[in-house]
């Protein structure tokens, strides 16, 4: 689970970065900006104190996070994940794994996936495409996806015996030649797969390296608790969503904000055209409308304004929550964040401070952190 919610993360720090903002403000901003090599000299941190937070901006004003905590409900309802769910969690394993019985002592039931040879003749001729490898092919037992009831005739034969169906070919048959005419499958189902069923050593065997799980117990415990955090998350990304993006305008943004993220579009902008530009003919105008269906800088802030207003408001809340609970982010858990060695990644680490900046790192990780700190002032246990 934790690298699915960094991967996201890590986009949406990228969308945030490269798809950030154009309002009110004019291209000149860009260009009164000192030029290295033709990019923009633009500090990613240039309004954060070197702790990540804005300057001269009290969260306060914007969030009051204990009111808000107060209006969040998270019960053990929320929680409850019953047996059925686990199995078919356990099902979609299985089929994942594509590990399978081959069963032969009974006949085909409704629904059977079975492993079935068949030849196909016309006036005793074979023809294109009529027939199966020796091994056959996977169908559903009564299924539709063949000619008349073709897969309903199957359903009550026994493994390893030979049948013979009489059928016909559609008059409207997608292939001409064979539209109208009688066709005789000569038919036999080899076995009827079922998926296999987990053991501890099956699990060990299959699932240890990807998973570290060693019994059923283990995947089962760790399905549970990977449906819990989903729920949670999703949880708090409604209550994220009903509290900031649907309460704070665009109006609500200090202007240095939408001043510097709209600086840093642009740049970024113009790295990408920069970057695809290898015959001279792929201008900003020509990303602007593959990107966003438009050159006309209007239309791009519309598209743009939820994204700024989502950017901002988690940024500040992050910061207000993380002073109502007295939170210090960690060096650790920056790194964890972007995906990090702990005791290690030492010049990757250089790396990305370098191009960022620490301040909006830290920032960045703070913003990571909001489902965390919810799920602590909640105590809740994953």
């Amino acid at each position: 689970m934790k690298w699915l919610r960094r991967n996201l993360v890590l986009a949406v720090l990228n969308m945030m970065l490269v798809s950030s903002i154009l309002i009110s403000c004019s291209r000149e901003t860009l260009e009164e900006l000192p030029q290295i090599e033709g990019k923009s000299l633009v500090n990613y941190s240039a309004l954060l104190d070197s702790d990540g937070r804005y300057i001269a901006l009290d969260p306060k004003d914007f969030f009051d996070v204990e009111d808000l905590l107060s209006t969040l409900e998270i019960s053990d309802e929320h929680f409850m994940i019953t047996d059925e769910r686990i199995e078919q969690e356990k099902a979609q394993l299985m089929q994942f794994t594509g590990l399978t019985n081959e069963i032969r002592d009974r006949v085909v039931e409704r629904g059977d996936t079975v492993r079935l040879w068949y030849r196909g003749l016309i006036d005793d001729e074979e023809f294109e495409g009529g027939s199966t490898p020796d091994d056959g092919s996977l169908v559903l037992a009564g299924g539709d996806n063949f000619i008349g009831d073709f897969l309903e005739q199957i359903i009550g034969k026994m493994p390893d015996e030979l049948f013979s169906l009489d059928l016909q070919f559609p008059e409207d048959y997608w292939e001409p030649s064979l539209e109208g005419k009688d066709v005789v499958f000569e038919a036999r189902v080899l076995w009827i797969e079922v998926p296999q069923t987990w053991t501890d050593e099956l699990v060990m065997q299959e699932l240890n390296e990807l998973f570290e799980w060693k019994t059923v117990r283990d995947m089962e415990d760790s399905i549970r608790k990977d449906i819990q955090m989903q729920y949670a998350y999703e949880i708090v990304d409604q209550f994220l969503w009903d509290n900031i993006t649907e309460v704070l305008t665009i109006e609500d943004i200090p202007q240095s904000v939408t001043d510097h993220y709209m600086t840093l579009f642009w740049q970024d902008v113009d790295t990408a055209v920069e970057l695809y530009n290898s015959d001279d003919n792929f201008t900003r105008e020509l990303f602007l409308v593959d990107q966003y269906g438009t050159d006309d800088e209007e239309e791009i802030a519309e598209i743009l304004q939820e994204h700024l207003i989502s950017m901002f408001g988690l940024q500040v809340f992050a910061q207000a929550l993380a002073d109502h609970l007295d939170y210090e982010i960690s060096e650790d858990y920056i790194k964890t964040v972007f995906g990090l060695e702990v005791d290690g990644g030492q010049e990757e680490w250089e790396s990305i401070v370098d191009e960022y900046g620490l301040p909006f790192i830290i920032q960045m990780a703070r913003v990571y952190s909001i489902s965390d700190l919810i799920f602590e002032h909640f105590d809740l246990q994953f």
